[in-house]
C-alpha cells in the first residue's frame, strides 16, 4: 500500500496579517526568539487585503533571524479565516498553532506545547493580556481557567469555552486540514472552526504550565472582542455565527453537540446585553432572529418571560404527529410564552426535532409526563390527566396563578386534564379546540373506549350536571370527554363550520346551545413565512419536467389511486412531461401500486419528511396535491378538513385540491380542483397544470 508523504514533528506558527506591517516586525521576533529546537519550528505569515509594505518587513526579518524558517504568502481578498486556511495548508510540521499579529509568544511557549503534544490531544498555554503601555495582566480569567486544569486532561467537551478563541492552543496538523475557516463569517470565524474540532471523540486537552511559556495577548479597544454595541456585530454577526454552529453540532456526538450549545449561549450573550443596552429593537432583533435560518435558537437564554398560560397538549413536539404540529403552530400564532404539558409518546410516534422550531420562542417550560401513551385507554388517559394536573396545580402556585389553559384534541387527553384544571381554577380561561370529531371516527362510525366507574368519571358526570346538562348514560370515553368540554370550556374552537354543526348536532339541544355559544370557526394555522427556510431539505426536482407533490398518509377513505389512474391515462406528451412526488409513511407499499399501473417513470415514491424539511421542500413544486377524506353515505356532511392545506398555503405554491362534494375543502379557493372519483377532471387538472407550469418557465426565461 502506498504511504503518504512523512510529516515531520515540530510546530508551525501560522500569522494571519491585515494591513500589520507596523505589527509583524514584534509578533515575528517572538517566535525567533523561541527556545524550541529551529529544526522544529516554523513561522508562516499570510498577509490578506491591500499591500501595505508588509512584505518588506518581512523580508527584514527573514535577513535579521537567517535560522528561522519563515514563508509568507498574500492574498488580495481581506479575510482572516481564508488566511490561516492557506496557512494551514502551507503549514510543514505535525502540529499548528495561531499568532495574530498584534501578540507575541514568551520564549518557552512552543518548547512547552511541543513536549506534550500528542497525536490525539490539544494542548493549551497560559495567557497573559498586555496594556498598551506594554504592562502584563498575568491574572487574567481565561488564564487562570486555563491553568485550573493542570494535570487534569480533561475531554474536549468538557471545556468548551476553550474553542471560543485562537490563541494559545496547539492542534495536529492532520485535525487542523479536516476543514477550513468560514470566509463568509465577519467575526466569529475563529470559534467555529474550533468548534469543528468536537467532531473527533474523546479529544483530551493538556496545559502547558511552566514559566515563560504563555501566549502574550495584545489589548487593544479595537479588536473583535471589545467592539461597542451594534445592531450589526452584537445581533447580526452573532446570528451568523450561531448558524454556523448549529452545522458544527449536527455531525457531532450527543456531548459534543452540548459542548456547541454552551458556545451558542455565549453568542446570545452578545444579543441580550445589546438589548438590554437598547430596548427598543426587541422587534427588530426578533425579526432577525426567525429569518436568520437558525433551526432552534434557545430563546429561552434571550427572554426569560415567565408564562402565564398553560397549555395542555397530549401529543406536542418534537413528537412527529399532525396533531402535535399542528398544537405547535397554534402555540406560536398566539405569539404568547406559556408553559407546555404534554405526555411521552416514545413508541408510538418517532422523534421530529426540527418541529419544535416554530414554537420554541414561545415554550418557557415543558413538562413531559411519564405515562403509558393510549388513545383510547381510560385508565392510560386518566393516569395523564392526573399527573398532569398534578404538575399544573404546582406550576400555577409558582407562576402566580395562570390566566387561561388551552387545550387540543384529537389525542382526549389533552382535554380530560384541561377539564380537571379548570374545575379546581375556575377562574382561568379555558379554550378548548377540536381538530375532528371525538365520538366518530373518520367513517361516521362510533369509537370505541370504555369508560371505567371511578372517582375520574363520577367527577366528570357531577361536573356536567352540575352546569345544569344531562350526562350521557353508556357514554364512550370519547363522548364523555367531548360533553365534558362543552360543558365546562369557555371557548370552543373548530376547525371549519361543517365541523362545528356535524359535532354539535350529536349532543341534547341545550348542551349544543351552550356550546354553541361559545364557539368559533378556526381554520389551522400558517406557518410563519421564515419557517419553509429554516432548513433545507436537500430534495432536487428537474428543470425539464412539470412537478407535483403529495406529502401524507394513505388511507382507506384517502388515497391516490384516482390520481394514478389519471396519470396513466394522460396522452403520452403530457405524461412524460409529468413527474408524481409522493412523500408517504408506506413508501414500499405504494411503490408497488406505482409499478403495477407502469407509472414507475412518472412517479417518485419517497419516505415522510421531517416536518421543516416537508415546509422546504414544499416550495419546489409547480402543484401541491391535497385530498379529502371520502365521506361514507352514513356522514350527513364532511366535517374535515385536512390541515396540510395551511401548510401548503404558506408555501406560496398553487394547490391541487380533490374534493368531496359539499366539504369544507370543496369551498376551499384553490386554483386546480377536481372532485374525488372523477378521473377526466384530474386529467383535465393536470393538463392545465402542464400548460401553466410551461407558460411560467417561459415567462422566466431571459
Amino acid at each position: 500500500m502506498e504511504r503518504g508523504p512523512v510529516v515531520p514533528f515540530g510546530c508551525t506558527v501560522i500569522v494571519a496579517s491585515h494591513l500589520g506591517r507596523d505589527r509583524l516586525r514584534d509578533c515575528v521576533s517572538s517566535v525567533a526568539a523561541q527556545d524550541a529546537d529551529t529544526g522544529e519550528l516554523e513561522v508562516v505569515v499570510v498577509t490578506n487585503g491591500p499591500r501595505d509594505g508588509s512584505d518588506e518587513v518581512l523580508e527584514e526579518l527573514a535577513r535579521e533571524h537567517p535560522n528561522l524558517q519563515l514563508r509568507w504568502f498574500h492574498r488580495a481578498r481581506a479575510s482572516a479565516g481564508e488566511a490561516r486556511t492557506l496557512g494551514i495548508a502551507a503549514s510543514r510540521f505535525k502540529f499548528v498553532t495561531f499568532l495574530d499579529d498584534d501578540d507575541r509568544l514568551e520564549v518557552g511557549f512552543v518548547r512547552g506545547m511541543l513536549e506534550l503534544a500528542a497525536d490525539d490531544v490539544i494542548v493549551a498555554a497560559g495567557i497573559h493580556d498586555v496594556d498598551s503601555d506594554g504592562g502584563v495582566d498575568t491574572g487574567t480569567t481565561l488564564g487562570q481557567r486555563i491553568r485550573a486544569i493542570g494535570t487534569a486532561e480533561p475531554e474536549l467537551h468538557t471545556v468548551p469555552w476553550l474553542l471560543g478563541f485562537n490563541a494559545c492552543k496547539l492542534i495536529p496538523r492532520s485535525w487542523a486540514l479536516e476543514q477550513d475557516y468560514d470566509a463568509d463569517l465577519r467575526s466569529g470565524e475563529d470559534l467555529v472552526y474550533m468548534a469543528g474540532l468536537l467532531r473527533r471523540p474523546a479529544t483530551k486537552v493538556r496545559v502547558s504550565t511552566g514559566d515563560g511559556s504563555s501566549y502574550l495577548r495584545q489589548v487593544r479597544s479595537e479588536s473583535i472582542s471589545r467592539q461597542l454595541p451594534s445592531f450589526d456585530f452584537s445581533v447580526a454577526q452573532r446570528l451568523a455565527v450561531i448558524r454556523a454552529l448549529e452545522d458544527t453540532a449536527g455531525v457531532t456526538s450527543d456531548t459534543a453537540a452540548a459542548a456547541v450549545s454552551v458556545l451558542v449561549r455565549a453568542q446570545v450573550g452578545f444579543i441580550t446585553r445589546y438589548l438590554e443596552a437598547c430596548p427598543d429593537e426587541h422587534e427588530a432583533v426578533v425579526a432577525a432572529i426567525e429569518t436568520s435560518g437558525i433551526r432552534r435558537f434557545p430563546w429561552r437564554t434571550l427572554d426569560r418571560a415567565r408564562a402565564k398560560d398553560l397549555v395542555i397538549a397530549y401529543c406536542f413536539a418534537p413528537f412527529s404527529d399532525t396533531s402535535a404540529i399542528v398544537a405547535a403552530k397554534a402555540v406560536a400564532e398566539r405569539r404568547r410564552v406559556v408553559d407546555v404539558i404534554t405526555n411521552d409518546m416514545t413508541g408510538v410516534r418517532r422523534v421530529d426535532q426540527s418541529a419544535g422550531a416554530l414554537v420554541d420562542r414561545w415554550i418557557d417550560t415543558q413538562y413531559t409526563i411519564d405515562s403509558p401513551p393510549s388513545f383510547a385507554g381510560w385508565d392510560q388517559i386518566s393516569q395523564f390527566a392526573s399527573k398532569a394536573g398534578a404538575v399544573a396545580d404546582r406550576e400555577d402556585m409558582r407562576a402566580g396563578g395562570y390566566e387561561s389553559v388551552y387545550s387540543r384534541a384529537l389525542w382526549v387527553g389533552s382535554h380530560l386534564a384541561a377539564a380537571l384544571f379548570k374545575l379546581d381554577h375556575w377562574s382561568v380561561r379555558w379554550t378548548a379546540e377540536f381538530s375532528d370529531p371525538l365520538r366518530t371516527d373518520a367513517t361516521g362510525a362510533r369509537r370505541a373506549g370504555d369508560v371505567k366507574d371511578d372517582d375520574m368519571s363520577r367527577r366528570l358526570v357531577r361536573a356536567i350536571e352540575s352546569r345544569g346538562f344531562e350526562a350521557p348514560r353508556g357514554a364512550s370515553l370519547f363522548e364523555l370527554i367531548e360533553d365534558v368540554t362543552y360543558a365546562l370550556a369557555d371557548e370552543i374552537i373548530f376547525t371549519n363550520e361543517n365541523q362545528r354543526e356535524y359535532m354539535l348536532d350529536m349532543v341534547s339541544p341545550r348542551l349544543r346551545k351552550h356550546a354553541l355559544a361559545r364557539s368559533r370557526v378556526r381554520p389551522h394555522p400558517v406557518p410563519p413565512e421564515y419557517a419553509y427556510g429554516l432548513r433545507d431539505s436537500g430534495y432536487e426536482v428537474s428543470s425539464s419536467t412539470v412537478d407535483i407533490a403529495y406529502f401524507g398518509s394513505f388511507y382507506s377513505n384517502r388515497g391516490l389511486s384516482d390520481v394514478l389512474v389519471a396519470m396513466r391515462n394522460l396522452p403520452v406528451a403530457d405524461r412524460v412531461a409529468v413527474r408524481l412526488h409522493l412523500f408517504c409513511s408506506s413508501p414500499d407499499t405504494v411503490r408497488g401500486e406505482v409499478e403495477g399501473l407502469g407509472l414507475s417513470q412518472n412517479v417518485v415514491v419517497n419516505p415522510y419528511l421531517p416536518y421543516l424539511e416537508f415546509l422546504s421542500a414544499s416550495r419546489l413544486f409547480d402543484a401541491l396535491v391535497v385530498n379529502d377524506v371520502e365521506r361514507p353515505s352514513s356522514m350527513p356532511i364532511n366535517p374535515f378538513l385536512p390541515s396540510k392545506v395551511s401548510d401548503y398555503a404558506g408555501s406560496g405554491r398553487p394547490i391541487w385540491a380533490i374534493y368531496d362534494q359539499g366539504s369544507p375543502l370543496a369551498a376551499y379557493p384553490a386554483p386546480y380542483r377536481s372532485a374525488i372519483g372523477n378521473s377526466a377532471a384530474m386529467v383535465a387538472v393536470l393538463q392545465q397544470i402542464v400548460r401553466d407550469a410551461s407558460r411560467t418557465r417561459e415567462s422566466e426565461r431571459p
